[in-house]
């Protein structure tokens, strides 16, 4: 894997991570002229910080389910506490537009969209998202910032909501969310697990994955 010069989980050892060959870590100088200053493995909107350190947790879950490294136990002895991440030969490029309390301003999205596209991501993924009212109101600069990346070739992937149960978002909405309902964007939900073994038609919905337009 790449070495990442800062904090990194232990289950991302042997991950590859992406780095900005153009730009040089902790000079203070903006090398490849592209806005950001020592941009070199990232950027992180939240705190207009270079370094898109995971202050939440929820961004190192998600990624390790995407490229977390195989045979990661810490005993070394592959067993039923062993994982691999679905994709674990990609290449992760951390983007932050979350804050620790796992909120995020939708202009700090959109910028973080426009970086991968413009930096050569082939997939966004973004476990992220708002309720509908408003979304269309007048500019949009996530919308925007989705088109863009699409109509680059990004491929890009959005969860639909985790409140179906609760309608959790203010106001009240139990819809898709966005940025998933989004045309550019791939909208993702969740089933249960009570699949009967070789029927796939009985997977359900769960209960709290939002749907719907």
């Amino acid at each position: 894997g790449t070495t990442v010069q800062h904090a990194k989980a232990p289950d991302f050892e042997n991950t590859n991570f992406w780095i900005n060959t153009d730009e040089i870590a902790d000079n203070g100088i903006d090398d490849d002229n592209n806005g950001f200053i020592d941009d070199r493995e990232g950027f992180n909107w939240a705190y207009d910080s270079p370094y898109p350190l995971d202050d939440n947790e929820h961004g190192t879950h998600v990624s390790g389910t995407v490229a977390q490294s195989t045979n990661n136990n810490p005993s070394g002895v592959e067993n039923e506490y062993s994982a691999a991440g679905v994709a674990f030969n990609c290449t992760i490029m951390p983007l932050k537009s979350g804050g620790r309390d796992g909120t995020s301003v939708m202009t700090d999205v959109a910028e973080a969209i426009v970086y991968a596209a413009d930096n050569g991501a082939h997939i966004i993924n973004m476990s992220l998202g708002s309720g509908g009212v408003g979304q269309y109101s007048g500019q949009n600069a996530e919308a925007d910032a989705c088109v863009y990346a699409h109509e680059a070739g990004v491929l890009i992937f959005s969860s639909t909501g985790n409140d179906a149960d609760s309608g959790g978002w203010s106001p009240d909405f139990w819809g898709v969310g966005y940025p998933a309902a989004y045309p550019s964007v791939v909208a993702v939900g969740a089933s249960d697990n009570m699949t009967t073994p070789g029927d796939p038609t009985t997977e359900l919905q769960s209960g709290f994955s939002q749907y719907g337009y």
